[in-house]
């Protein structure tokens, strides 16, 4: 079995410091459900904490025949424009430190799926 070696993130003292990973010791398939239902959490509470902070003309902007409160991944510009007109009524941080953790979860997805692939790869090519 292959080692895969990956930065650890944190703290400026841990930019150097390396953890081995055995992707064969993990369940793929259920990490990756569990990034996805992290991610959709991410952006359904980002979406509800500007959705909140948002006057009832500026929500009117947004099209959507739903109760419910709009994607933010289906309306990420829309709500940027509108936060910015309304002269951010929260954090322009809180907002792209959000965005930032729901980007690196859609990073981390990627690479166990393309892992998985390669170890399926991997697997099947032995097996010949």
């Amino acid at each position: 079995k292959q080692w895969y070696q990956r930065r650890v993130r944190g703290s400026p003292q841990d930019k150097d410091r390396v953890s081995f990973v055995n992707p064969a010791g993990v369940d793929l398939t259920k990490y990756e459900k569990k990034l996805k239902d992290a991610i959709h959490l991410y952006e359904r509470k980002l979406a509800s904490i500007i959705w909140n902070k948002l006057k009832e003309d500026e929500k009117n902007k947004f099209s959507t025949e739903q109760e419910a409160i709009p994607s933010f991944s289906d309306y990420r510009d829309l709500y940027r424009k509108t936060l910015e007109e309304a002269k951010w009524p929260i954090s322009e941080r809180t907002v792209q430190l959000m965005e930032a953790e729901i980007e690196l979860g859609r990073l981390y997805l990627i690479q166990s799926t393309q892992l998985r692939g390669s170890l399926q790869e991997e697997e099947f090519l032995a097996q010949n």
